[in-house]
């Protein structure tokens, strides 16, 4: 018997590279059916023994099947499954003019070239070729036609089989899962799909990656294209071990597309495989890919790695020996990976912050794999109303790591104070010295302004003349609130622990309103010399703040370059015209020494100056308010700028390409690594390499994610995927924004179950959301506040207009208007500032309906939800109310005190009646204004936003949404004196939207309710 292995291609099977691309329209000419039949000997060959896998047993009879190549030979031939499931080749001429043979009726089971030859030659068959042949002639149309109809066939084919494997590619999944998916797809009877899984089908795995080849061929020629025609660019590199342990080199290039006129990107190169990590291999891989690449060194002008000596060596570093080459490159040490260093630096002088590293890692250690422990802990969390939390550990190599450990031990901290005290008599000694807990809570407060300075600096595309400037506010912020007046003024944490320790104990109230206490102890922790008081702890806070600060400043020296590319920035230009030129031509020579000297400079120096003058008139009359990449966006396209100022475009192209952070290198290596998991770590290099480049590289699909529901009702009609309707269009006044985080409101689920504000004619599906805060991705015509990357946010559905939206928040783009949207305050994180515009423009309105007067006095009912956390903080810090009482739940009393209320009521146990004051204004949130009433004075004012209709003394509001508003309460948001209040299980992420939900209807939360990343 012949062996079974892999049969041969077809001689007539198109090449994949010449198929890929093909236009499904295109027709192209075909061998005539006068062919010579010289290879029958061959194909029944392989019919005998080829088409079947390696697993199969060779005593076992192949089963035979029809084969799509034969319908080259025979264009007519086309196979069926009768009721039985028994294949059948059918003749489509002799089904047409109803011929007397099997191939016309029920069809033929002859599965084999030598019956379709028969067949061939048979006089039914002959007839029907003439009548067809015939009524070609009248109607003019060739039988080549024909053939040509079946190539194109088999275009279709291939195309549809390529379509399944660039799914597969660019959604990171097995290439196992390849031939399912085309099963699948045959299955559901998608068209063009190949009828078997014949070798000639290309259903397999290794023409699949042929297919992958094909397309990174494509995408990978316009790449490299594009990046040749770039005037400047430069490289971010980094180095790390995969979970298979291969030390690879990954590399991305940054440049400017459409000849240097166009954006700013940076795109995912190569995965370099290299011997070891020293800089010599490190840098034969790089050259030896930029020479591929025919990239001139003359025009890298940037190169930005992970500060790790074998990257940035004096004297021998990948970044000095590529300075040889390229003499104006700036080496750039990733700006998140340094901010996260100085972190580090700092902790290292406190031996007490040492230890609560430790401390940290020791819970983590103790609660380990133990369901007991887990068990206990989790029914205290239930108990304390606390969301299900993990302990985390932290991780040195991760950037975040420490400051979302110690945020979640100060969530956590009532619970496992309570396991310890009953459980672990060690833990709970050590968590009741007050040094622990005050180090615990300053880090979780310190570490949470650091990593939103982190994040800010992993985004891509960072604007290098921002940074300087992100960094100040983040300094200003931690002198302001640990150097200057009392310390702790305006933490989330460390304010809230001293407040509870005045006593000297901690007190946590349960659901039920039982308190707990815990004694703490003021003494030394191990190796400190100081003592543990009070003043001790707050001068250990002082010190680390300022050793803080300095590292910051250590770690950040290259800030000139950076802050001298505010010459193209002309938001940051001074008013005045004399500071406006002197600034202006300071930053310029800073920039020309750079990129003027040596025996090629990049740009004329002298030339620059005499372009200043005009140029700095000109850009900021023109664009005053535009920052770097936003003017580019309007000068970098047009020809006359060039033309008017060569040497200076030339130098803003060379600013434009310049790396700040190599976080987009850390996405990468966590993209490798979900490709290559422990059940593909057998994948090549250049098979990695190939799925790396089209995840990254090809173009994707929009394939918008949102939750939508397309009836009224409860939560469980919420359904999460892509969205079956089209993002709306940007018209004019309109802003396309990609949502970072959104929150919920108790008006979405009013919406969502009753149907409230829409009508019978608004159309489903419905994505539900008011509040968002993202970043914005186009911008419509007419548009001025925004330019594409700002950072925005606001409450979008304006119903005071019209009904609701269709198209909310929860989902990963939605449309906006210009007027809704404000910037988002630096101080802010996505998550806080998306809690606040619907809360906090409500309050504000219903303040103002009333026109509340500094020292009036304000009830508020319902101080702890997200409306009322925010209305006793403006009523303290924006219309200085002379006196602020609001009622509160038993477990959340403290909470609402420390936000600003003078005196809090538990509801539980007082009544309206039971109130002893009267006051000016009554502010009701929960919509008991029918009792609340009797609290105000005889011409007091009462508003009730949630009872439809209220008490007759009570006015409704129905909030108006209004960046402006928004921007009128920034200078309160930015100096910290209104401060958003999430609670405490929020974030949710994107998947838990309905548990978000569940959670907000029980009208429980503290605070806002948040839902993040959005992705």
């Amino acid at each position: 018997m012949a062996s079974i292995g892999r049969p041969k291609k077809d001689k007539k099977q198109l090449s994949l590279a010449d198929a890929f691309g093909i236009s499904r329209h295109s027709s192209q000419p075909c061998a005539s059916q006068n062919e010579e039949f010289d290879i029958l000997a061959q194909e029944e060959h392989e019919l005998d023994g080829a088409e079947f896998g390696e697993e199969e047993h060779p005593s076992k009879k192949p089963k035979r099947t029809f084969k799509a190549k034969w319908k080259t030979r025979f264009p007519w031939a086309y196979a069926i499954k009768d009721c039985n499931g028994v294949e059948r080749i059918k003749c489509s001429w002799c089904v047409k003019y109803k011929r007397d043979t099997p191939f016309a009726k029920d069809g033929s089971t002859t599965l084999q070239v030598s019956g379709l030859l028969t067949h061939a030659e048979s006089d039914p068959h002959k007839f029907s070729s003439q009548r067809l042949e015939g009524e070609n002639k009248q109607s003019n149309i060739p039988i080549t036609k024909h053939i040509e109809l079946m190539v194109d066939a088999e275009k279709e084919r291939i195309i549809s089989v390529m379509e399944n494997m660039y799914f597969v590619a660019i959604h990171d999944l097995s290439l196992e899962l390849y031939k399912p998916i085309c099963d699948l797809n045959r299955y559901k009877g998608t068209p063009h799909m190949p009828l078997t899984d014949e070798y000639s089908a290309y259903t397999n795995t290794t023409s699949g990656k042929e297919f992958l080849q094909a397309a990174k061929e494509v995408y990978w020629k316009k790449l490299k294209d594009d990046i040749f025609h770039s005037p400047f660019y430069s490289i971010l590199v980094d180095e790390s071990t995969d979970c298979t342990m291969e030390q690879h080199l990954i590399v991305y290039i940054t440049y400017l597309t459409n000849g240097g006129r166009g954006q700013c990107v940076t795109k995912f190169i190569r995965l370099l495989e290299i011997k070891d990590g020293t800089a010599q291999a490190m840098y034969d891989a790089v050259i030896t890919l930029l020479t591929e690449m025919n990239l001139s060194l003359m025009k890298l002008v940037g190169f930005g790695s992970d500060g790790a000596s074998a990257m940035r060596g004096i004297r021998e570093g990948l970044s000095t020996k590529l300075r040889r080459d390229a003499p104006h490159l700036l080496d750039i040490h990733c700006i998140a990976h340094r901010e996260a260093l100085a972190a580090n630096d700092a902790s290292s002088h406190f031996p007490e912050l040492q230890f609560i590293d430790k401390f940290a890692n020791k819970i983590y250690s103790w609660l380990g794999k133990s369901a007991k422990r887990h068990g206990a802990l989790r029914e205290l969390m239930e108990s304390f109303q606390i969301n299900r939390l993990e302990v985390l550990q932290i991780h040195q190599i991760r950037w975040l790591s420490r400051g979302k450990v110690m945020e979640r031990l100060v969530k956590l901290m009532p619970a496992l104070l309570k396991e310890w005290e009953l459980e672990e008599k060690n833990m709970y000694d050590l968590a009741t010295i007050f040094q622990v807990q005050f180090c615990i809570h300053l880090l979780a407060d310190v570490l949470i302004e650091l990593n939103k300075l982190n994040k800010k600096f992993q985004e891509d595309h960072i604007d290098i003349t921002s940074i300087g400037t992100t960094l100040d506010i983040t300094v200003d912020m931690l002198r302001r609130r640990f150097q200057r007046g009392i310390f702790g003024t305006g933490t989330l944490h460390t304010s809230s622990f001293l407040t509870r320790a005045q006593g000297g104990s901690l007190e946590f109230a349960d659901g039920t309103g039982t308190l707990h206490v815990h004694a703490l102890r003021f003494e030394s922790l191990p190796k400190s010399h100081r003592s543990g008081t009070l003043d001790d702890c707050i001068e250990l806070g002082k010190s680390f703040i300022i050793k803080v600060i300095d590292s910051l400043d250590t770690r950040f020296t290259d800030l000139p370059i950076f802050n001298a590319a505010k010459f193209f920035s002309p938001r940051n230009y001074y008013e005045e015209t004399e500071d406006r030129d002197r600034q202006t031509k300071r930053w310029l020579t800073c920039l020309c020494d750079k990129f003027s000297v040596g025996n090629s400079p990049i740009v004329d120096s002298v030339k620059c100056l005499g372009e200043m003058d005009e140029f700095i008139c000109t850009i900021y009359r023109s664009y005053p308010k535009k920052h770097m990449f936003g003017a580019w966006d309007l000068c970098g396209g047009e020809p006359e700028w060039f033309d008017g100022f060569p040497c200076l475009m030339k130098l803003w192209q060379a600013i434009l390409v310049i790396p700040a952070s190599t976080a987009v290198c850390e996405r990468g290596f966590s993209k490798l690594n979900r490709i290559k998991n422990d059940d593909r770590s057998r994948l090549s290099l250049s098979t990695l390499d190939m799925l790396m480049f089209l995840s990254l590289c090809a173009p994707h699909a929009l394939n918008e994610k949102a939750w939508f529901y397309n009836e009224y009702g409860s939560v469980d009609v919420l359904q999460f995927g892509d969205i079956p309707l089209p993002l709306p269009n940007v018209v004019p006044g309109q802003v396309l924004v990609e949502v970072r985080a959104a929150a919920l409101n108790p008006v979405d689920y009013k919406i969502r179950k009753l149907g409230v504000f829409r009508t019978a004619d608004d159309p489903f599906p419905a994505v539900p959301g008011c509040d968002l805060a993202g970043v914005v991705a186009e911008v419509g015509e007419g548009v001025s506040k925004f330019n594409k990357g700002d950072e925005v946010y606001g409450d979008i559905q304006d119903i005071t207009v019209g009904n609701p939206k269709q198209y909310g928040t929860l989902a990963q783009y939605t449309v906006a208007e210009e007027h809704l949207l404000a910037s988002k305050p630096h101080n802010l994180s996505f998550e806080e500032a998306a809690s606040l515009p619907l809360a906090l423009l409500t309050a504000q309105q219903a303040f103002d309906t009333v026109t509340f007067q500094k020292g009036q006095s304000v009830f508020i009912v319902g101080g702890a939800g997200g409306v009322g956390s925010l209305a006793i903080q403006l009523a303290k810090h924006v219309y200085e109310a002379s006196r602020i009482v609001s009622t509160a739940s038993t477990g959340k009393l403290d909470f609402v005190k420390s936000l600003g209320a003078d005196l809090v009521v538990d509801y539980t146990k007082q009544s309206y009646d039971q109130v002893p004051e009267k006051f000016d204004f009554v502010f009701d949130i929960i919509g008991e204004s029918f009792k609340s009433h009797v609290v105000a004075k005889e011409e007091g004012k009462v508003v009730d936003i949630a009872s439809f209709p209220p008490h007759p003394r009570a006015e409704s509001v129905i909030v108006k949404p209004s960046g402006s508003n928004l921007e009128r309460l920034r200078p309160f948001i930015e100096s910290g004196k209104l401060k958003a209040v999430i609670d405490p299980k929020s974030p949710y992420p994107f998947s838990a939207v309905k548990e978000a939900f569940k959670y907000l209807e029980t009208e429980r939360a503290k605070g806002k309710i948040v839902i993040s990343p959005i992705e």
